[in-house]
This record gives C-alpha cells, sequence and structure tokens, in this order.
C-alpha cells in the first residue's frame, strides 16, 4: 500500500561524466547506516564511498558542573557515537568524515520546535531535522566540498518510482514493518539512496 507520495527524486543527478559515481553514507555509528554502509560496498565495490557523521548541538556551552548532568551523558554519547561510526567505517574499508551544522539546526529545527511548544503544539523536530539539515545542507555540503552525487541513509523505506512518462511521482512506500513512525519521520523530506529498503528492522 503507497502511503503518501514526494515529487522528490532518488538520485543527485548531479555526476560528470567519465568520473567513478560517489556516494556519501550518513552514519550515524548505529547498526542501520553501519549495514547499509556494508551493503552499498558489496553491490558497488568500484563507487567512492564516504561515511559522514554529523553532531548538531554544542555540549559545550552547556553548564557541566554536574558530573550527572543531561549535558554530560549527551556529551559522552556523542562521542561513544563518533567513536562507533569511525570503527564501523574502518570496519567497511570506507573513510569516513564529521561535521556540524548547530547554527542551521538552532535555526531552523530547534526554534520552530520551542515556538511550537509555546503554542501548546507537540511537534516532531526529527522532520524538520531531515528536510532542512541531512536532506538539505548536509546534502549540498558533500556536493560542495566532496562531490558526492547521492547521499544514501539507514532509513527502513521504500521509493515506488512509475518511471519517467508517468504522471504520477516517486511515492514513498510503506515498509515491510508496517512502522507508521517511520512514514511521520520522512514524510518532508528527500530520501535519496535507501539501501535498507527490503529489510525489516
Amino acid at each position: 500500500m503507497i502511503r503518501r507520495c514526494s515529487s522528490s527524486s532518488v538520485m543527485i543527478a548531479r555526476r560528470q561524466p567519465h568520473r567513478r559515481r560517489r556516494i556519501a553514507v550518513a552514519m550515524s555509528g548505529g547498526v542501520d547506516s553501519s549495514v547499509v554502509a556494508h551493503l552499498l560496498r558489496q553491490e558497488f565495490p568500484d563507487t567512492e564511498l564516504l561515511g559522514v557523521h554529523m553532531s548538531n548541538w554544542d555540549y559545550h556551552t552547556e553548564d557541566h558542573t554536574d558530573s550527572s548532568s543531561s549535558s554530560n551523558v549527551s556529551s559522552k554519547c556523542w562521542e561513544q557515537d563518533w567513536k562507533d561510526a569511525k570503527n564501523a567505517a574502518q570496519h567497511v574499508g570506507i573513510p569516513i568524515v564529521h561535521t556540524s551544522f548547530q547554527a542551521d539546526y538552532w535555526n531552523s529545527v530547534f526554534e520552530p520546535y520551542v515556538d511550537q511548544i509555546a503554542k501548546h503544539k507537540t511537534p516532531n523536530p526529527d522532520v524538520d531535522c531531515n528536510r532542512y539539515i541531512k536532506f538539505g545542507v548536509l546534502k549540498e555540503f558533500l556536493w560542495s566540498k566532496y562531490q558526492m552525487d547521492t547521499l544514501a541513509t539507514g532509513h527502513y523505506a521504500r521509493l515506488w518510482d512509475p518511471g519517467r512518462d508517468h504522471p504520477r511521482p516517486e511515492c514513498l512506500q510503506e515498509i515491510l514493518d508496517q512502522d507508521p513512525s517511520i512514514d511521520a519521520f520522512l514524510s518532508k523530506s528527500t530520501p535519496t539512496l535507501l539501501a535498507a529498503k527490503d529489510l525489516s528492522k
């Protein structure tokens, strides 16, 4: 069953002729994105793969006087996530870089989230994070700095492509696990390469 449609395309059509295809893999340090990196390495052995890890919150500006504070715990979690992402990339055999879009996250995700809370609404900041950060400034950064053709993610979602001559655009389909939270998570994003689309979480 098709859940909702998006006018986004599956690939970033920017590859220059006579150049090897380049795919960036968004790696959080978790299982899903690590599996995607492994699958892509197997499926595209001649493709240039680059892992990319984001941290979009500045924990150093928070109060660290209390060693048990949530900011300290979150900071340690980020450091562990980055370490796990590097270990996964090394295991797969691909390079990995770290980047941060703190200002973009603050302006496009955090402040609108706080504004909605003040209006007694319950927003989902992950939707805006996908829309403006992961599939927005991150994709542009990867293209401008590394000339990446495609961004791959660990999302469990599928795109139905009706074909170039079909009047309907690509559609985001129901995943195998039928988790409605994934639909909401990706509803306003533009996913590009979904290597985990046919796997159960």
